[in-house]
């Protein structure tokens, strides 16, 4: 009798403290998982969450935007105030850190079918047409195709995990905050100007290098040195512009600056080739603006906070010459058009 009755208290016991976690992870709703409210401010400020692959999917279904920015960590920089005169709105930047373009294609395939798309911005990155890039781990398919995906509801409400995420989120938003509801909007730092040293970017400078030289799936790959191994992406690329078409949405296409030893480094790997090729063969498919290459942005180290990525105020140099560019600015080098 006595063992029924501790089985008892135990079964209660776990069940009122599952239900309090639970209850407290949805209020708070760290992850983004539930549909935030905007008018609440205890939970206002988020970034602690579990990936980018499952928060910004739910953040693009509450926006339901009309014009969908896409691409890596590179375009992620880039905020509304830098492209919102130039299209329609709500805008929403679906940037997915370091993603191959089978991910970028996957979710604005999902995009086109779920929202009344009027223009697609797409960042192309050349290491996203890595034969041998794969998906990230927190990627998925299936939440991309099934009405409800069961993982992500079972992490937002049931995990100790976001139990702790929610306590943190909650003693962040104890300081008052001009931060947006939505992780799309604070995952990457919005600052005009350079905010780091010479010496801070240097440093920022190697930690990429190394990462892009040693990391597969980013420039690390003999596959990759052969400019035919690209063909596969290059097509998957080719049949999402003509989606793109047959549903009259207007795809607008850059490839981002890097820094000038970032583009030595492509060479430096036996890449020069393919890298070469993938630009012919983009201009092919459609027309774009390159940014990649040895320009009057590329060539100066204070347009970056790594060899990868431009501060944000590029942003609007980029979109400047590709929208209004009539106005831009004739002595700078930086945009060709295809």
């Amino acid at each position: 009798m006595n063992k029924l009755k501790w089985i008892k208290i135990f079964l209660y016991s776990l069940t009122v403290t599952m239900s309090f976690m639970m209850i407290f992870n949805y209020i708070v709703n760290p992850l983004n998982v539930f549909k935030p409210n905007p008018d609440v401010t205890f939970n206002r400020y988020k970034k602690n969450i579990y990936s980018d692959r499952m928060t910004l999917f739910y953040e693009l279904n509450y926006v339901k935007p009309k014009t969908l920015m896409v691409g890596s960590s590179r375009i992620g920089y880039f905020k509304d105030n830098t492209i919102d005169k130039y299209v329609q709105k709500p805008i929403f930047n679906l940037s997915l850190a370091g993603s191959s373009i089978y991910e970028q294609v996957q979710y604005i395939k999902y995009a086109i079918k779920k929202f009344h798309l009027h223009e697609i911005v797409w960042s192309l990155d050349f290491f996203a047409f890595n034969p041998e890039k794969k998906p990230y781990e927190s990627f998925s398919n299936d939440r991309l195709n099934k009405s409800i995906y069961l993982k992500d509801y079972f992490a937002a409400l049931m995990s100790y995990r976001t139990f702790e995420k929610s306590i943190k989120t909650l003693k962040e938003n104890m300081k008052p905050s001009n931060s947006s509801y939505l992780v799309e909007k604070n995952q990457y730092t919005d600052v005009q100007g350079q905010t780091l040293t010479k010496k801070q970017i240097l440093k920022n400078i190697k930690i990429t290098l190394d990462e892009y030289t040693n990391v597969p799936g980013f420039l690390k790959s003999k596959k990759f040195q052969n400019p035919k191994s690209i063909d596969p992406n290059l097509q998957l690329f080719r049949n999402t512009i003509l989606l793109c078409q047959k549903k009259h949405i207007k795809v607008t296409i850059y490839t981002p600056p890097v820094y000038i030893a970032h583009l030595n480094l492509i060479q430096k790997m036996k890449l020069g080739k393919t890298f070469n090729y993938w630009k012919k063969e983009l201009a092919k498919i459609t027309s774009y603006t390159d940014f990649c290459y040895k320009n009057d942005i590329t060539t100066n180290i204070m347009n970056f906070r790594d060899s990868s990525h431009t501060i944000s105020d590029t942003g609007k140099l980029i979109f400047k010459k590709i929208y209004d560019s009539n106005h831009t600015d004739p002595n700078l080098d930086f945009g060709i058009s295809y």
